[in-house]
């Protein structure tokens, strides 16, 4: 993914502000991307693979209030032993990027997710089971879970 940041000249974010989680897509186990509020779409690329992120069902986002910071903010998966998996860069992408870089190293078209019919993301915070309908006012509190 190295080089579409590099090829499409994607600028790196420090923080992205009033920040609220709606969706996300896994690219490995290192990369993935993100919906926030006015459907907008983020290259995350971690510090190092985040285990299990490719099987996961739902992310937990590690926070303090209403951004998200490159180095400082990380994400999780429940049930593999508490890591954290930092943010190393966090880069805008526009539709058109998040669905073309979707398809990079994918085997098939039946392995590759298509942006627009993922679920936007329903909150668990307390371990119990996410519904599958989106709350649209999701509270972006430290140690929110979230299916993609």
């Amino acid at each position: 993914y190295d080089q579409f940041i590099i090829d499409e000249k994607l600028e790196s974010k420090r923080r992205v502000t009033a920040f609220r989680l709606y969706g996300w897509s896994d690219l490995g186990e290192q990369h993935l991307i993100l919906t926030a509020n006015a459907n907008r779409k983020y290259l995350l690329t971690l510090n190092h693979q985040c285990i299990d992120l490719k099987h996961a069902n739902v992310i937990t986002i590690n926070n303090n209030g209403s951004s998200l910071d490159a180095k400082f903010d990380s994400i999780s998966v429940p049930n593999s032993m508490g890591l954290k998996c930092y943010i190393k860069t966090i880069h805008r992408l526009t539709k058109e990027q998040a669905k073309a870089i979707q398809k990079i190293g994918r085997v098939s078209d039946e392995d590759t997710k298509d942006l627009d019919e993922i679920k936007e993301a329903s909150v668990n915070t307390e371990g119990a089971t996410s519904s599958d309908e989106a709350d649209p006012e999701v509270d972006m509190t430290p140690e929110t879970k979230l299916e993609p």
